[in-house]
């Protein structure tokens, strides 16, 4: 799981899975109820050549976890991952890391 902030490298032909464990920030006690991820490009605005799939929050409902497949070489991307956390009230927070394409 990345540091909230790292940047990781992928290859343009990788498929791979990437998580979020949130217990820190919720607690022992504390659950998820919902996660969304979502990709920004950095380098380029139209760029969708990175694509997501497979998203899912874990068993013990403190991790979440995507695919991310593909991307442009030499392009960089911010990866959002937005959860939503059981409790009164309801509480959201997010959190990203940055995922930069590079042939290997």
């Amino acid at each position: 799981m990345p540091n909230v902030g790292a940047t990781l490298t992928q290859d343009p032909e990788d498929s791979l899975v990437y998580g979020m464990d949130w217990s820190d920030f919720i607690g022992e006690s504390g659950t998820l109820s919902a996660s969304e991820w979502t990709i920004v490009p950095i380098t380029v605005v139209d760029d969708t050549t990175l694509t997501k799939d497979n998203d899912s929050i874990g068993a013990l409902l403190q991790t979440t976890q995507v695919r991310l497949i593909g991307g442009t070489a030499g392009r960089k991307y911010r990866i959002e991952n937005k959860v939503t956390i059981v409790g009164t009230p309801t509480q959201t927070a997010e959190r990203s890391f940055f995922l930069k394409v590079k042939e290997r």
